[in-house]
Formats: structure tokens, C-alpha cells, sequence
């Protein structure tokens, strides 16, 4: 794989030096020193400084952040147009809110030995929060603790880093070999925004991946998906907090009371859980109207997908550069007649950019579509933004566990599950706001639309929420407790095997 061959239906590529516009294709096989990559903690340094819109003359050469690799780990191709902080995000969700969740699960198991122990200072209060504090450490420094862990770190193929900036003529050779270093990627990593199927090179890198008959991964992430699912997780994290913070002043009250909670306990509860639930809930549900309205570009875009309307910065620049006045050479040229290679006939027609559209419309699109096309995200990513934060309530109900009242600490480990529940039963709310929000805000102004989607979501989540307590309020019997419990997960499931069953956005 590290030898220099030549692919049999390949041009010769000249000496640059001798001919730098007698190239007419880009080479399917790279060479070995180009092949480079850079380690994932590096290209999100400084909240992803790298991800910064480049400025034409204004490069700022970190290529020495690289250095050459026999394989890349994920290719990240995305558009440069597009926030780097969604891009962040984005990629902060992808390598690391799994580890995120792992380490705060363990680090609540971790301090409820340690409270059932009687030996965890702060007792339970100190448990939730460093659960909390260990998730969002992970979530935004995972990678750089894999680094100080001496672990292999993630290796990433950005441009800017990875191909020279400030020398012409080793930019170009390493833009002649990037079809190469994507065949050395182990997956595509697609940071996806609405400007992304309108770029030249985006279309390219993905046409290099889809070439082949065993296609590699390719990872699809819409940017938009990825700030509302960390913002729904910062809701939530504010929700269980503010759950905690009044079962513990309500704490010495319940202990005393076998009982459990009088109708008063659940009021003040509710209306402090609503108010909150309110004033933070703005942010995901912009967010989510955002992601909807980008899914309805997608699925626009992928259906009348034409990779001769895409864009390329040369032809902008009406191949000359603006610095120096060297004429550029065509992107467009050169990907195209790369294409004509990979898609071509033998029979010597000319619809080999059809072909590739096809691809496009047909394979990549329904696999796409069978990803986020409903406008939920990923399970594994939904689980473990949402459902991780009601783990921090594990040290408090140990310590629960711990008081005398035998029903009463049975009551609070059967009711814990309702925690998780309670998350997803609440953003599968916010997908409805979203959609609805979605169709409104094409008639009325944002704020009217985000107050009134506020006021539904806080309306619906404690629709279901507040039965099931007043409910168990009424019987306080453990059997019962567990029979709610379980028909609140199994209302969850169903909604959303419902929800993730749907292939498209439906607005």
C-alpha cells in the first residue's frame, strides 16, 4: 500500500516543475510522504482554531502539527464555509461523548461504594457533581487525556494541516494526491451543513470513498444535529440539578416521613422543575428547528444532486490568483476527468458524471436517510448525551438507601429509573417542536416561534411526568411503583421505534 504504483488506466502525471497545467487527472495511489495526518487533540485545539474560514495570502503554516502515516483513522471532510464551533461540536460528539458516558457512569458507581461506605466526603452532593464535572471533561478533553494517557491517539486528516500551505508547489502535489490519502483513510467523517453537496472538492472526497465496491464507513454528522443534541444535554444536566437541589431541601422532611412525599413535595417540585425547564429550553429548541429545516435541504439537495452545478474556489477566482497573479489550475477539470476514470465505461461515454450522480441520489442518499432522516440522531449519541446526565442521581439515592426507612429506600431505587425515562420522554417532545416550529417558522418570526414551541414542550414533558408521580403518590406501593416504571419505559420505546421507523424528515 506504501509503494508509489501506477493505477493501469492512470495518466502519467509530469514533473510540475516542467508542466504544471499538462495534468489532467489526480492520482488514485499517493505517495508514502504524503500520506499524512495529525492526532485529534491537536486539530481541536484552541476550540477548533483550525476550522477557521481560510483567507486567501493569509495562511498561517502549521503543516509541522502533521507528520506522515502509513494510515489515516478518519478523514474529515467538511465545508469551510460553516461554523468551526458547530464543526467542534460536532466532532466532540463523534470521538467522545461514548468515553464521556462511560467514565461518568463509572464515576458514579464509583462514589456510591464510596457513600455506602460511609467514606466519600461531601457525601452525595460531591458524587453528583464530579459525575457531572467528569462527563463534560471527557466530552471537551477526551482526546488530550488520551494523550496523557500515553494511548494511541486518534489520527485525522484535515487539510489545512496536512497538506503545505505556503509552498505552491507542495500544495499542489498534495493536491494531486488526495485521492491516494483518502484510499489510505480508514472512514469518511462527513461534518455535514446545507453548503456541503455545493462544494467541488466535498463531492470528491465522497466520490472517493463510494468508488469502491466494498465502501469503507462514512460517518455523516449534521453540524446542527450535533448543537442541539449538546445543548439538550446541557437542559437536562440543568434539569437533574435543579431535581436534586429540591429533594434536598426537602430532604429532612422526607426522611421523617415514611409516607413518602406529600402533594405539596411534588407542586414545588414540578413548578421548580417547569420554570427551569422553561428559561433553558430556547437553545435546543432553536437548534432542533435549524436541523429540520437543513434535513429538508438535504433531502432536496440529494435527490437533484448534480455534481456540474457544485462550486469551486478556482473558477470564482477566474483561475488566477489573487496574491501573486499565477494562473491556478482548474479544479473542476481535474476532478472531473478523475471521475471519468473511476465511473467511466469502456465503450468510451461521456456520462460518467451521470453516473456518479446516481450514486449519489440513489445509494448514498437512502443510507443517509436511514440515518437521521426521521430528525432524531443516532441512538448511541441520543443515549449518551441525554440518558447520561440522570446518572449523577445515583450517590443521592444510596444515600437515601442508607436511612432507616426500609419502603422509603426501596421507593427511591425503583423510582431512579424513571430518570432516564423522563430525559427521552422529554426530547422526544423537542423532535415535536422542532417539526412543528419547522412548517411554522415559515409564516411567523423566530421568537414568536420559539415561545410558542417553549410553552408546548413545557406542557407536554410533564404530561406523562406528573401522572406517573401523583399516581405512585396515591398507592405508594412498591408494586405499583414498578408496574408505572415499566409501562413509562415501554411508552419510550414504542415512541421512539415509531420515531426512528420514519426515513425522511416530516414537517
Amino acid at each position: 500500500m506504501g509503494e508509489n504504483r501506477q493505477c493501469p488506466h492512470e495518466e502519467t502525471l509530469p514533473d510540475p516543475q516542467q508542466s504544471r497545467h499538462s495534468i489532467t487527472s489526480l492520482s488514485s495511489v499517493a505517495k508514502t510522504e504524503l500520506v499524512r495526518g495529525v492526532p485529534l487533540d491537536l486539530c481541536l485545539q484552541n476550540w477548533g482554531v483550525h476550522f477557521r474560514a481560510p483567507h486567501v495570502g493569509k495562511e498561517v503554516d502549521n503543516f509541522g502539527l502533521s507528520h506522515p502515516a502509513e494510515h489515516i483513522d478518519a478523514f474529515l471532510s467538511h465545508d469551510w464555509r460553516t461554523s468551526r464551533f458547530s464543526k467542534t461540536i460536532a466532532l466532540f460528539l463523534i470521538f467522545n461523548s461514548l468515553p464521556a458516558c462511560f467514565a461518568a457512569c463509572l464515576t458514579s458507581l464509583l462514589a456510591s461504594g464510596m457513600i455506602a461506605l460511609d467514606s466519600l466526603p461531601g457525601s452525595w452532593i460531591t458524587g453528583s457533581a464530579a459525575t457531572h464535572a467528569v462527563f463534560y471533561l471527557v466530552f471537551f478533553f477526551g482526546q488530550r487525556l488520551r494523550r496523557l494517557a500515553c494511548l494511541k491517539p486518534t489520527l485525522v486528516f484535515l487539510d489545512r494541516l496536512c497538506i503545505a500551505q505556503n509552498d505552491e508547489e507542495l500544495k499542489q502535489e498534495g493536491v494531486r494526491n488526495l485521492a491516494g490519502i483518502l484510499a489510505r483513510s480508514r472512514k469518511l467523517v462527513i461534518l455535514w451543513s446545507p453548503r456541503y453537496f455545493t462544494r467541488l472538492w466535498c463531492t470528491f472526497e465522497l466520490a472517493t470513498f463510494l468508488k469502491e465496491e466494498n465502501v469503507k464507513p462514512i460517518q455523516f454528522m449534521p453540524t446542527a444535529m450535533a448543537l442541539l443534541l449538546w445543548s439538550a444535554s446541557l437542559v437536562v444536566t440543568i434539569g437533574v440539578s435543579v431535581y436534586q437541589s429540591v429533594t434536598y431541601r426537602t430532604q429532612a422532611g422526607i426522611l421523617e416521613e415514611p409516607a413518602g412525599w406529600s402533594l405539596n413535595s411534588i407542586l414545588i417540585n414540578g413548578s421548580a422543575m417547569y420554570i427551569s425547564m422553561f428559561l433553558v429550553m430556547a437553545a435546543p429548541i432553536y437548534f432542533g428547528i435549524q436541523h429540520m429545516r437543513d434535513l429538508l435541504k438535504l433531502e432536496q439537495q440529494m435527490t437533484g444532486f448534480s455534481i456540474k452545478a457544485s462550486e469551486c474556489t478556482c473558477c470564482v477566482l477566474n483561475h488566477r490568483n489573487p496574491v501573486t497573479g499565477e494562473p491556478l489550475l482548474c479544479d473542476r477539470e481535474l476532478v472531473f476527468q478523475t471521475l471519468k476514470r473511476w465511473y467511466g465505461t469502456d465503450t468510451g461515454s461521456d456520462d460518467h458524471l451521470d453516473r456518479f450522480d446516481g450514486v449519489v441520489r440513489e445509494r448514498l442518499r437512502r443510507s443517509v436517510l436511514r440515518v437521521v432522516g426521521s430528525g432524531a440522531p443516532p441512538l448511541r449519541y441520543l443515549l449518551a448525551m441525554v440518558g447520561t446526565p440522570s446518572v449523577a442521581v445515583w450517590p443521592q439515592y444510596v444515600y437515601l438507601r442508607n436511612s432507616e426507612k426500609a419502603w422509603f429506600a426501596t421507593k427511591w431505587l425503583i423510582d431512579f429509573w424513571k430518570l432516564p425515562a423522563v430525559a427521552l420522554w422529554a426530547f422526544w417532545v423537542l423532535v415535536a417542536c422542532w417539526r412543528t416550529g419547522a412548517a411554522v417558522s415559515r409564516h411567523c418570526p423566530m421568537w414568536m416561534v420559539l415561545a410558542g414551541m417553549d410553552l408546548m414542550a413545557c406542557f407536554l414533558v410533564p404530561a406523562v411526568w406528573v401522572p406517573y408521580e401523583v399516581l405512585n403518590e396515591r398507592y405508594r406501593d412498591p408494586v405499583v411503583l414498578t408496574i408505572s416504571v415499566v409501562l413509562f419505559w415501554a411508552l419510550i420505546v414504542v415512541m421512539y421505534g415509531l420515531l426512528y421507523k420514519q426515513k425522511k424528515c416530516r414537517v
